[in-house]
């Protein structure tokens, strides 16, 4: 079943911001949600996490409204602030009821436009972080997904650079400000405004005030790093002695998110290990051999790189069970490909996937963000029947060929080392971490 949006109206402002309105009385309320095209790519190498300091200062007070003012304004109306942060961009909106969008629009563009970037805010906020950071140490999760992002990516991509508490150490006030001024403009952001809202009341009440904004970038917001290559399997342990189970998280690079092959690929996780109970992996790991509770694959991608991962957890005595099975499920996938009934199941999952990700208004715009960051038209989900009509058994298994089959792996084991560390030798040189170490250490 094909999807249509909504009407909308689509323009570009003056200031070189994408504008869209997208009418709906269903309900008396409004939202109002800007993207610009940055994130925590553009953190500075060993002061990762500047983007998500940066974000969450500038929601605290404007240079008119102090921290505790600004809010008490937000709250009092009804409204409430939303933000996200992702690799290439960043997301800040405001929803409120229409009634007291007059007030806090303005409020909320004062907010995007003069951030007070208040010091007392920025150290409270920087306390907090490094508090959430600190409490990550006893995740095995988080743990191993960012020993992932540093062995597959390095310290020289932005994407094996993640956020600790050795970055966050480092950031000051300034680092923030540099941050916003350089990269917070409206140049390439988008911003949509849907719910209770005509054109007519759109133009007369904001388009002026959005287009106030004219600040120039004083640098490009890009980055340029080398695509990952894994000539050998790299495998690490990190060492967490207290624990009776092995958290392993398990992949290799794959392709960015516009390459040709997307879609049937996207069907392939499905099937191989997307899928909950109905992929491949749990079917064979979990309910025939019963070594864990739970085994997922996904593949993670965006503008210029991706990366297919299989994460588990899984007793210490079944783990040398555990990665044999993996590994020989993988191969078997990549060389026989999914069957024909599979992969109708799996696009009538993805059919009525979609259709559940566009329930609501709020969804609808996350959809219509997500199209303009990846510059597509909104055909690419209208007509998306169309793009998984034609993919076949066949189609997918010359995509996993061609595009996704690797020969090595990244391999993160959290656990106690002493328990684990031959079984994992089997695959090649271990590097072990300390829980507490840097992931990126030489």
């Amino acid at each position: 079943m094909d999807f249509t949006f909504p009407p909308m109206k689509e323009y570009d402002l003056s200031n070189g911001m994408h504008c869209m309105l997208i009418p709906d009385f269903t309900h008396p309320i409004v939202t109002v949600t800007l993207q610009i095209p940055i994130g925590r790519y553009l953190d500075k190498p060993s002061f990762e996490g500047t983007a998500e300091l940066a974000l969450g200062l500038i929601q605290k007070g404007t240079k008119t409204y102090s921290s505790e003012v600004f809010s008490q304004k937000i709250e009092q109306s009804g409204a409430s602030l939303f933000a996200d942060l992702k690799d290439e961009c960043l997301t800040l909106g405001v929803r409120m009821l229409k009634s007291v969008s007059q007030e806090i629009v303005p409020l909320f563009w004062d907010m995007v436009c003069n951030p007070a970037l208040d010091e007392k805010e920025f150290a409270r906020l920087k306390k907090e972080m490094l508090t959430g950071l600190n409490a990550e140490f006893s995740d095995p999760s988080v743990l191993a997904g960012k020993h992932f992002n540093a062995a597959l990516f390095g310290a020289e991509h932005p994407a094996g650079r993640k956020h600790s508490v050795y970055t966050v150490k480092n950031i000051a006030l300034q680092d923030i400000k540099d941050y916003y001024a350089q990269y917070c403009t409206a140049e390439e952001s988008t911003i949509i405004v849907a719910g209770a809202m005509t054109e007519e009341e759109m133009q007369k009440e904001w388009e002026s005030l959005f287009s106030s904004w004219t600040k120039k970038r004083s640098s490009s917001p890009a980055f340029s790093a080398k695509d990952p290559v894994l000539p050998n399997n790299r495998v690490r342990i990190v060492d967490k002695p207290e624990l009776s189970q092995t958290t392993l998280l398990i992949g290799h690079p794959a392709i960015p998110e516009m390459h040709e092959s997307r879609v049937n690929l996207a069907l392939a996780n499905f099937i191989f290990g997307g899928g909950n109970f109905s992929s491949r992996l749990m079917s064979r790991i979990r309910s025939k051999i019963g070594k864990t509770y739970g085994i997922v694959s996904q593949i993670v991608t965006n503008k210029r790189l991706g990366a297919f991962t299989v994460s588990t957890t899984t007793q210490n005595s079944h783990l040398k069970e555990v990665l044999f099975s993996i590994f020989d499920e993988y191969r078997e996938f990549c060389e026989q490909g999914p069957t024909n009934e599979e992969v109708e199941k799996a696009k009538q999952f993805a059919l009525g996937n979609m259709a559940f990700e566009l329930e609501g208004i709020p969804n609808i715009v996350e959809k219509l963000l997500w199209l303009r960051f990846y510059g597509r038209e909104n055909s690419f989900i209208e007509d998306y029947s169309q793009h998984l009509s034609p993919i076949t058994a066949q189609s997918i298994r010359d995509a996993l060929k061609e595009f996704f089959k690797s020969d090595h792996f990244v391999i993160i084991a959290v656990g106690k080392q002493k328990e684990i560390e031959m079984i994992l030798r089997e695959y090649g040189e271990v590097t072990s971490f300390k829980h507490r170490e840097n992931p990126l250490k030489p």
